[in-house]
């Protein structure tokens, strides 16, 4: 769905408006996404290899298969490694801030 790129993460947005992103994310061996505040609800899938995901300072490893979920305002970032094609995939769900008035 996504190909890697040495020495970065590449995103394609499957879904991405006011009320919500779906992001499929591929990250090369070694790479990762610098720590930041979620700006909704958020979900990670793991759809192939292996990464870690650091929230609020402690490390939670992830490979395919395996979700991880985080809450708006948690401190995290993803970094993969040790992976298929050297690189790991995630997916990746945000529910942004009034999605609940939707339903």
């Amino acid at each position: 769905m996504v190909n890697y790129q040495e020495g970065t993460v590449v995103n394609k947005f499957l879904v991405n408006n006011e009320h919500m992103k779906f992001v499929i994310k591929a990250f090369d061996a070694g790479t990762e996404l610098p720590e930041h505040a979620a700006p909704g609800d958020v979900v990670v899938f793991a759809l192939e290899g292996e990464g870690v995901i650091v929230y609020e300072g402690e490390e939670f490893p992830i490979k395919a298969g395996e979700n991880f979920h985080f809450v708006k305002g948690g401190l995290h970032y993803v970094k993969g490694y040790n992976t298929v094609q050297d690189g790991s995939c995630c997916i990746t769900g945000i529910k942004e801030t009034g999605l609940d008035q939707l339903s």
